[in-house]
């Protein structure tokens, strides 16, 4: 399973099983307790065979891996393993197989509210307090501040916000009484985000979490976050050095 390396794992639904197994308790109904205990939540199946399907070995692993359940992924198949059990049924062969497939990665699209306001009476001091509180606002996706020029030709401050469905209403309240702005723009629109996924890798300075990436056509980038680095090392020659470290490692 280390080795290989996976960042999902997929499951055609679990075949049940038919009949009662011997146990030190007497006969029990299959799945025998342990596995069914460890199956709880995964899609089953009457395949219509008697006997023991998955053991309780079998389930732990499947439990351990947390894998999606349903219609095989569209991918490039890469790599197959099989393995034979002794175990003898008259219907079929009874192997177990593996197989590894590089992914063909779209973007997932989801639906949010863009909130947009400009300012130009408010201290930067204070409106960089105003937009810390804003950031942690629940429902708010980003935010985002840039320079314009306004009505009168003043230099104001744009703020956008991308706000997760449903959650407009109470940002927008926040954004009038954090800010002095009178007014708020919002609209709906579409984002499209690729999958990502945190990672923690140590490195010789100490543990620094990493963003990777997977892009169209397979490949996996990666980002290690700023703040770990300034945690864990002095000087932008260190920190470059255990970004590489961190990102290299992370990509693998």
């Amino acid at each position: 399973i280390d080795r290989a390396s996976a960042d999902s794992w997929s499951c055609s639904s679990i075949p049940a099983g038919n009949g009662r197994v011997a146990s030190a308790h007497g006969s029990l109904p299959l799945p025998a307790p342990a596995t069914a205990l460890l199956l709880r939540g995964c899609p089953l199946h009457d395949d219509g065979v008697e006997g023991e399907r998955v053991t309780p070995t079998g389930a732990a692993i499947l439990r351990y891996l947390t894998p999606s359940f349903g219609a095989r992924p569209t991918a490039t198949l890469d790599q197959i393993g099989t393995g034979f059990g002794t175990k003898r049924f008259a219907e079929f062969s009874n192997i177990a197989r593996v197989s590894t497939y590089i992914s063909h990665v779209s973007p997932d699209v989801e639906s949010i509210t863009v909130c947009e306001f400009e300012v130009d009476d408010q201290t930067a001091e204070d409106l960089a307090v105003a937009l810390d509180n804003l950031r942690m606002a629940p429902g708010v996706l980003d935010v985002v501040q840039m320079p314009v020029f306004a009505k009168k030709g003043r230099i104001s401050t744009h703020v956008r916000l991308l706000v997760e469905p449903g959650r407009s209403e109470a940002v927008i309240e926040m954004c009038l009484s954090e800010t002095t702005t009178i007014g708020v723009r919002s609209h709906e629109a579409e984002r499209r985000t690729l999958p990502r996924s945190l990672r923690e890798v140590t490195t010789p300075s100490g543990a620094v979490t990493v963003k990777t990436v997977q892009r169209p056509g397979g490949q996996t980038t990666a980002k290690a976050d700023m703040d770990d680095l300034a945690g864990t090392a002095d000087g932008h020659t260190n920190r470059q050095r255990l970004r590489r470290l961190a990102e290299e490692d992370a990509a693998q």
